[in-house]
């Protein structure tokens, strides 16, 4: 074998080398990143169901003046931690009532868990309550 092949087969191990370091340094990194972006998606669904719990609450409360019938339409069915979940119903007045959610998110990345427990996010809505409308007997027909 030549001097020149040699050189050349030393060269490329050493290119080699340096791939499997660079592979080593950012590879942590590429996993946080994706980690990261897997938590945010997590804190967006819990978002959503959050909002979604909030409307379900607020449709109970402008039908039914028990605000204890209201919190449970919010809370069951909503797919959140029913323990880390709080629904706060308040008048407003004019007819109106404010239906206030919290939900402490907990964090599920084990290193994000390091930095922050857990995340705090709120909903809210402002919906009119339906007032009765007293019967007469009377009924409409074509």
């Amino acid at each position: 074998m030549s001097k020149r092949a040699i050189g050349r087969l030393s060269r490329q191990r050493g290119e080699r080398g340096q791939a499997t370091v660079e592979l080593a340094l950012l590879l942590p990194v590429i996993c946080g990143l994706l980690l990261l972006v897997v938590q945010v998606g997590l804190v967006a669904r819990a978002q959503i169901l959050l909002t979604a719990a909030t409307r379900e609450a607020a449709r109970a409360a402008a039908v039914d003046p028990d605000p204890q019938a209201a919190l449970s339409a919010g809370t069951h069915g909503s797919g959140l931690n029913d323990a880390l979940l709080d629904l706060a119903i308040t008048e407003v007045g004019d007819g109106l009532v404010n239906v206030r959610g919290t939900y402490r998110a907990p964090v599920a990345v084990p290193f994000l868990g390091i930095i922050r427990r857990e995340i705090h996010l709120e909903a809210s809505l402002v919906v009119r309550t339906e007032q009765s409308i007293p019967s007469t007997g009377a009924r409409h027909t074509e």
